[in-house]
């Protein structure tokens, strides 16, 4: 939301302004009658998906299975739904595992189905970006922008291009940050139940790799 906000109101376009000390109106965007494409709507992305219905945009969904999230308006599957759902897209967020199935999921086809004025923001694994499709697709102006907050090889390489890409964000794998506060009451009651002989929640299924 932080970044959509951002990319909306030109936020990095007035700071560079301010640095030259220029007077420079820029004609700000809205989220009103805007389009939310979440690849992958798990757990994460069905409470994402719920944030920006209650703020009024459309939310699509990119997903192999689960069709669970009531703030979904359309779902889209694979093997082509992902393109037709990035045709349809304002801001498109993925935040899948790294799975077989999710590597190389965000390449050159995908990026020339986006609209020339979307965002594309990932935060869930660095896998999922072809990176040199994604750097060419900045580069010639196909996607307007992307924030990246999680890479292949991390912390990321001095020289890797995506520091000095045109209109790409990085952040160093801090989208999410788990708190104590937050990790503790999850911990103490799968802890009961483990020791109670009772199934535990959020159990990792090694075969799907989530």
């Amino acid at each position: 939301l932080t970044y959509i906000l951002a990319h909306e109101r030109n936020l990095f376009a007035h700071a560079e302004s301010q640095t030259r000390q220029a007077w420079e109106p820029i004609l700000t965007g809205r989220l009103r009658d805007k389009t939310l494409g979440i690849v992958g709507v798990g757990s994460i992305g069905a409470v994402v998906a719920q944030l920006f219905k209650g703020l009024g945009l459309t939310v699509l969904g990119y997903t192999r299975s689960s069709q669970n999230s009531a703030d979904v308006d359309q779902y889209f599957y694979p093997p082509s739904g992902l393109i037709e759902m990035a045709a349809a897209c304002d801001y498109i967020l993925n935040v899948m595992p790294s799975t077989p199935a999710s590597t190389n999921l965000l390449n050159a086809s995908i990026f020339k189905a986006m609209r020339p004025s979307a965002l594309l923001i990932n935060a869930g694994r660095g896998t999922a970006i072809v990176d040199d499709d994604l750097i060419a697709a900045l580069n010639d102006g196909e996607v307007a922008g992307a924030v990246l907050d999680v890479f292949r090889e991390e912390p990321l390489p001095a020289d890797h291009p995506y520091w000095t890409t045109p209109n790409c964000v990085v952040t160093p794998h801090m989208a999410a940050p788990s708190y104590p506060e937050d990790v503790l009451p999850i911990f103490h009651a799968n802890y009961l139940r483990f020791i109670e002989g009772q199934p535990l929640n959020y159990v990792v299924d090694f075969e799907k790799g989530y």
